[in-house]
C-alpha cells in the first residue's frame, strides 16, 4: 500500500515550486549573473497567525548597478507570480532582502548628514522635473531667486507696461 502525500503538503510543494520557477525566470530573463543573488523560500507564520511563503533573497554582489535594480527584480517576480497565480496574495508574504557581500570586500565608509541632505534635495528636484510631485510655493520662489541671480534681476524688470491684448482678426472674407 502506497501513501500519497497529504493534499496540504502537495499544495505547499506546488507553491514552493511556482516561486522557484518565477525566481528562475526573473533572474535568467534579466541576465543577472549567477552567484550575485541567492534565494531561500521559507514557509513562515505571519503576525496574524496564518502561514505564508516568503522569499529571502541574499545579495552577494553589492555593485551599485545591481542594488539600484532590486526593486525592479522584486516587482517583476511579483507580477509574474500574480499572472500565473492570481490568488498568490493569500499565501505569499513577499520578499526579505539581506545584503551579504563577500568578506574580502572592504566596507565603504558611511557618509555624513550633508550627503543625505543633498541626496534628498536631488531626489525632490528629480521628482518635480518628472512631474511626480508639485513644487511648494517656497521651492518655486527659491527657483525664481536662483534664476534671477543667474540671469540678472534686470531681465525680469519690465521697463514699460504691457499693452492689453486684443484678439487678432481671422482674415476671413
Amino acid at each position: 500500500m502506497s501513501l500519497s502525500p497529504h493534499p496540504i503538503d502537495r499544495e505547499k510543494k506546488l507553491r514552493r515550486d511556482l516561486l522557484r520557477l518565477v525566481l528562475r525566470d526573473t533572474l535568467t530573463s534579466s541576465g543577472i549573473p549567477a552567484g550575485w543573488l541567492a534565494a531561500v523560500i521559507v514557509h513562515t507564520q505571519q503576525q496574524d497567525g496564518t502561514m505564508a511563503f516568503q522569499i529571502r533573497m541574499l545579495v552577494h554582489c553589492v555593485e551599485p548597478e545591481l542594488l539600484q535594480q532590486l526593486c525592479a527584480i522584486q516587482q517583476h517576480a511579483e507580477q509574474r507570480l500574480l499572472e500565473i497565480e492570481p490568488n498568490a496574495r493569500q499565501w505569499f508574504a513577499g520578499f526579505l532582502w539581506k545584503l551579504s557581500p563577500p568578506s574580502a570586500q572592504p566596507p565603504a565608509a558611511l557618509p555624513g548628514p550633508s550627503y543625505w541632505s543633498k541626496l534628498v534635495k536631488a531626489m525632490r528636484a528629480r521628482d518635480i522635473a518628472a512631474g511626480r510631485v508639485k513644487p511648494t510655493r517656497e521651492e518655486l520662489e527659491q527657483e525664481l531667486e536662483r534664476t534671477r541671480a543667474e540671469l540678472g534681476a534686470r531681465d525680469f524688470e519690465a521697463t514699460e507696461p504691457f499693452d492689453p491684448s486684443q484678439p487678432a482678426p481671422l482674415g476671413l472674407n
